[in-house]
Formats: structure tokens, C-alpha cells, sequence
């Protein structure tokens, strides 16, 4: 009988590097979109309404978690403020990262929503927020 010798591998397999995404690309995959499903989700938040049911795959679990309080926090007021998006403003971090800030006002002031968002598996995904 012969012996076999495995040899452990030089060097561990690494992922293929992340592509930008081609210019004028459609769909989910443009940061744009989810952004503008999110921003639908906050707007509705501070009108007392619940966030867009389909927020659950463009936002974390924590994002949706603060959208539903700032929701019930709303809900209470006797006649909760109409909010209206004012300006979106994207920059881009790297490949997979991109930060946002939401401009929106209320009757009353004008507010801001400071988001960061990951492409994971190819979809964009709000992974933090901040209100101010």
C-alpha cells in the first residue's frame, strides 16, 4: 500500500474581490432604492404609522426596532405631525459601505436621519440610523 501525503495549503482561499456596481444599474442594488424604502419607513414613523412591512429585508432588526417606538411614541400625540421628505444626500465610503442623511420636515422643525448601509449578498441594507 502507498501512503498518500496531504499538504496543507500555502495560503488560506480568499473571497474574489467585491465589484462596484456598473453605472445606471436598476433594482435593489443601487443604494438609491433602499434608501427611498427606508426614508418611506421613517416618514411613516413619525406620522404614527407603522414602517413599511417591506422594510424587514432593507433594514436591520434594530432599525425597524426604533422605527416602531418612534411609531408608538406618534401614535400618542393627539395629532401626529405629517412629515415630508425635504433632501436625500449619499456618500459613498467604499464598494460595500455607503453613508445618508435624510432631510425631512415636520409642521413644527425640520429633522434629520443619519443612516449607514452595507451591501450584503448583493442587496443593500440600513445596518444603523441615527434620529436627530
Amino acid at each position: 500500500m502507498s501512503q498518500t501525503t496531504i499538504q496543507p495549503r500555502s495560503q488560506p482561499r480568499s473571497r474574489p474581490p467585491l465589484r462596484p456596481l456598473p453605472p445606471g444599474r436598476m433594482g435593489i442594488n443601487r443604494p438609491e432604492a433602499c434608501l427611498k424604502i427606508v426614508a418611506a419607513g421613517i416618514l411613516a414613523a413619525f406620522g404614527g404609522n407603522s414602517p413599511v412591512p417591506a422594510l424587514n429585508r432593507y433594514a436591520s432588526q434594530a432599525v425597524i426596532d426604533r422605527l416602531e417606538r418612534q411609531a408608538t411614541i406618534s401614535r400618542r400625540l393627539a395629532n401626529p405631525p405629517t412629515s415630508h421628505a425635504h433632501s436625500l444626500r449619499i456618500c459613498p465610503v467604499n464598494e460595500v459601505v455607503v453613508e445618508a442623511v435624510l432631510v425631512y420636515k415636520a409642521p413644527d422643525r425640520i429633522r434629520t436621519a443619519a443612516l449607514r448601509l452595507e451591501r450584503e449578498r448583493g442587496t443593500w441594507r440600513v445596518n444603523q440610523m441615527v434620529l436627530l
